[in-house]
């Protein structure tokens, strides 16, 4: 290495993280390019790490990096690089060994599943494959992996026959061997699992097949094939009565044509062999008594035995127990105690089982009568749930005569269960009308859109309800008539589509409030990451992601869990920067806590106590840490302070006199604010001045006495609620001469408008004018407007501007007091409730109460032009119904 090596190192080993992700992406050193394990674990910047992880393909030291690092980051950052290097195709990749190597460690389903798919090597693709269980994926590579032993690798492992079905059918064009051999194995399971329509299908060929051969053999020598017998034999238990009966009718004839061939005379058959020696009893040799120790028949019993033990309690039969006692028997004396035991559990176990048997054949006979009795009275669905618990009882009896009976006695009765299903259905179909009429009825009924989808949803159910109450296990699927889902399916098509503006909006609205949660995430990011950061501005952002993590519930589920990820992540950052902080306080408290304990030692108590308030002061500059430590150091640091102000007799007599005083003070007040309550509601405001002098004076009171203050925030109470009541009585006499008001000027106008205003009804309007001593700004508005018009020969025409104005208020006012509004308005009024909800949610509405609302719409009514008399009666009698309601709750 030469001296400039020494000086300038390279730009991989750069202090600048951004100059060493350059160069570790870029850079071909052979030096850097060894060191890039070694960068990949130790440097210190998340993204030089990654970049030396892109270009490292060794797969055990990016495992070893993986699980050596403790973020998690950059954990699933080299778990996905190990995968993509795995699955890769193009040349830089690792080797065969090394991939399978990783493949036989890794036990994740995704990842083996995406090498199954995605590996170029047949032989990666084939172990990835043997240790993949999950039969869809099976399915999906038995039907689409380019490599036809894979193919049926993947098919040899499915064991679910409804996926194996599905690659019967996708196979059937493309790989017509596979095919044939799925289907022959698909069937043989069937028939060995006592698939009631393969084993009926099976039947029925084997019926077929020995008919014709009965048929085409009737003159040869007939017996019943082999290959015939053991296909039979293969399904004898679970072939229904009639096609049992058509086989034996089958067998019978082809065994007659046997016999009649067999009772034909034969020479070779008629006589017997005269040189064939009697049969001879073979001599009895004599009893070895040590001849049962080495017994075959001793070793060929035992190993009957435990044949026999090994089988479950449903395949122990009698005969088979008779056998085996009977063999016991022939046995040595000797030799028959140490099996004697087991022979007997043999027989327990066969008793117990019989009665277990005879239980359940017992309660599935008592089953069967209430399920006949069910299906007499019409009751559908108790027959239903009996039958299901009949079918239930099959697995453990399908081997006994008795079950098979009450088999055949249920599938006689099975056509009285499907005519009550019919009238079920029958009886269903009137309501599926009516909750198609009632689907039809939701796009015009005034309901809230959650309300609307919420009654979607619930006829949806309904309407499911009514699919499965007519299914009958073990049958085809039952449907209602096709056009009668149709209709409504529109019509809850129609139903969502009439609150699809809302719920885009709402949607748009939520997406805001997703983007504004990441914005204050990244903002308290950067918050966090400046290295001399605004405390103040900091704890704000903390505190109102903390706010945003409380009200994620208003955010879409599906972004609900980024957000949150992304506000917690943010949190900790700026946590742990405001942690290191707090540490700093803590440290410069200490210090003034220690400064205030020598203070004990100061003789000048004036100078002592001076220095003790410098401390307070620096206490404040500080800063603030969370409560609970403050209040702890706080006691710390007011322990050697305290004592100093201790001992100063006569400033706390001068205090207490103080203190009397302003005592004295405060109950004069109190007794001037009782004179004021004892007058009267209609001279209260004019008190109002003096109230407000009393409430001054109380808050030039250093530290009032509670009980006192608390006397006259009492009677500050009463006389606001006085006052507040009387000024909303005068306020609704205002308001009712308002309307008085606004209605004779509507009067007149309209009869200038008709030309029926003649002097003796403008005289007779301007007598019933109300008159009052101080006019309001409203009053004099509609005083200048009705003099205008008494003063003119004609009014303006109808405005049609004034009318939607009306109608508008009228929609506006009604929404607002939970009114409904009529059938013409209501297009108009969801149309309202949209834009309303936008302006809401950007901000553009003023923020105010129904009642601040309210009255304002009021004003704008009560100014507006002229009517048309039928208009300006229903606006009028709508706008009041709609203002006494929000009135009314809001005195609530």
């Amino acid at each position: 290495m030469n001296w400039k090596q020494h000086i300038f190192k390279p730009d991989w080993q750069h202090r600048s993280a951004e100059r060493r992700v350059h160069a570790v992406t870029h850079s071909n050193d052979a030096e850097m390019m060894q060191a890039l394990p070694r960068i990949m674990v130790e440097d210190e910047e998340l993204s030089v790490r990654m970049a030396a992880a892109r270009r490292v393909l060794d797969l055990e030291a990016l495992d070893r990096a993986r699980q050596a690092s403790e973020d998690e980051s950059f954990r699933q950052f080299l778990q996905q690089r190990c995968e993509d290097l795995v699955c890769k195709t193009h040349s830089d990749r690792p080797s065969v060994a090394q991939r399978r190597a990783y493949i036989e460690a890794s036990g994740q389903r995704h990842f083996l599943e995406r090498v199954a798919c995605e590996a170029a090597e047949t032989e990666l693709r084939m172990l990835a494959l043997s240790r993949i269980d999950r039969q869809g994926f099976l399915g999906d590579r038995a039907i689409h992996d380019p490599d036809p032993n894979i193919r049926r690798k993947a098919a040899a492992a499915i064991s679910r026959h409804a996926t194996l079905k599905r690659v019967i059918d996708e196979t059937r064009t493309r790989d017509k061997a596979m095919h044939a051999a799925l289907l022959k194995r698909l069937k043989g399971e069937l028939l060995d699992a006592g698939d009631p329509q393969t084993v009926g299908e099976e039947a029925l060929d084997i019926c077929k097949q020995l008919e014709a051969h009965a048929v085409m053999h009737q003159h040869e020598s007939a017996t019943v094939p082999e290959n015939f017998a053991l296909r039979w034999q293969r399904i004898a238990e679970h072939v229904s009565k009639e096609l049992g009966m058509r086989h034996a009718r089958a067998v019978q004839r082809i065994e007659a044509q046997a016999e009649q061939e067999a009772a034909e005379p034969d020479a070779h058959d008629s006589g017997g062999d005269p040189d064939t020696p009697a049969t001879e009893e073979a001599p009895v040799e004599p009893a070895d008594p040590e001849a049962g120790l080495n017994d075959p028949r001793v070793a060929e019993f035992r190993a009957s035995l435990e044949q026999l033990s090994s089988l479950d309690d449903s395949q122990l039969r009698r005969d088979r127990l008779a056998a085996v006692n009977q063999q016991l028997a022939s046995l040595p004396s000797e030799s028959r105690a140490e099996f004697e035991k087991a022979i007997k559990a043999l027989d327990q176990r066969f008793q117990k089982f019989s009665e277990q048997t005879e239980a359940q054949i017992s309660k599935a006979a008592t089953l069967f009568e209430q399920y006949r009795k069910e299906l007499e009275d019409g009751a559908l669905h108790k027959a239903l749930e009996l039958r299901q618990q009949i079918r239930s009882m099959a697995g453990s009896l399908k081997n006994d005569k008795r079950w098979k009976s009450l088999n055949q006695q249920m599938t006689g009765l099975h056509g009285r269960l499907k005519e009550l299903r019919d009238w079920q259905h029958w009886s269903n179909d009137k309501v599926r009308k009516d909750l198609v009429k009632q689907m039809e009825l939701l796009p015009r009924a005034d309901l809230h859109p959650d309300a609307l989808l919420s009654r979607i949803h619930t006829l949806q159910e309904r309407w499911k309800e009514l699919e499965r109450s007519e299914q009958i296990p073990g049958d085809p699927h039952f449907a209602a008539a096709p056009w009668i889902w149709r209709k409504f399916q529109a019509a809850g098509n129609a139903a969502f589509e009439a609150a699809k503006p809302f719920l885009d909006k709402r949607s748009e609205i939520q997406e805001k409030r997703v983007q504004s949660a990441l914005d204050l995430a990244g903002k308290l990011r950067e918050l966090a990451a400046v290295e001399q950061p605004d405390w103040v501005e900091l704890r704000k952002g903390m505190n109102g992601a903390r706010a945003q993590l409380r009200e994620l519930d208003a955010l879409p589920h599906k972004s609900r869990k980024k957000a949150a990820n992304a506000l917690r992540k943010a949190l900790s950052s700026a946590n742990e920067r405001m942690q290191q902080h707090y540490e700093v306080i803590e440290k410069e408290k200490r210090k003034l806590i220690r400064i205030a304990e020598q203070l004990v030692h100061v003789e000048d108590r004036k100078e002592a106590i001076d220095q003790a308030k410098r401390l307070q002061a620096d206490w404040k500059r500080a800063g603030a840490l969370w409560r609970g430590r403050e209040n702890a150091l706080w006691k710390e640091f007011r322990k050697p302070l305290d004592p100093l102000f201790e001992g100063l007799a006569e400033e706390q007599q001068a205090r207490k006199q103080e203190f009397k005083a302003r005592l004295d003070q405060q109950n004069e007040l109190v007794r001037e604010m009782a004179a004021i309550l004892e007058s009267d509601d209609s001279s209260l405001e004019e008190h109002q001045g003096r109230v407000q002098g009393l409430t001054d004076q109380w808050k030039d009171i250093e530290r009032p006495d509670r009980k006192t203050r608390a006397r006259f925030d009492d009677q500050l109470e009463d006389y606001g609620r006085r006052l507040k009541a009387h000024q909303a009585q005068l306020e609704q006499q205002q308001r009712q001469r308002w309307w008085d008001k606004a209605a004779l000027l509507h009067e007149l106008e309209s009869a200038l408008l008709e030309g029926i205003a003649d002097a003796k009804t403008r005289e007779q309007l301007k007598k019933r004018w109300p008159r009052e001593q101080a006019p309001s700004e409203l009053d004099e508005i509609l005083d200048q407007r009705f003099k205008k018009a008494l003063g003119a020969e004609q009014a303006a025409e109808y405005d049609e501007q004034s009318s939607y104005a009306a109608r508008m208020l009228c929609i506006q006012l009604e929404f607002l007091s939970g009114v409904p509004s009529p059938e013409s308005d209501r297009e108009a009024r969801m149309k309202y409730q949209v834009e309303r909800l936008s302006q809401s949610m950007t901000g553009e509405l003023e923020r105010q109460s129904a009642v601040q609302e309210a009255l304002r719409a009021e004003r704008e009514w009560l100014t507006l032009g002229v009517l048309k008399p039928a208009e300006y009666d229903q606006y009028r009698q709508r706008i009041r119904a709609a203002l006494d309601q929000i009135l009314e709750i809001n005195d609530d």
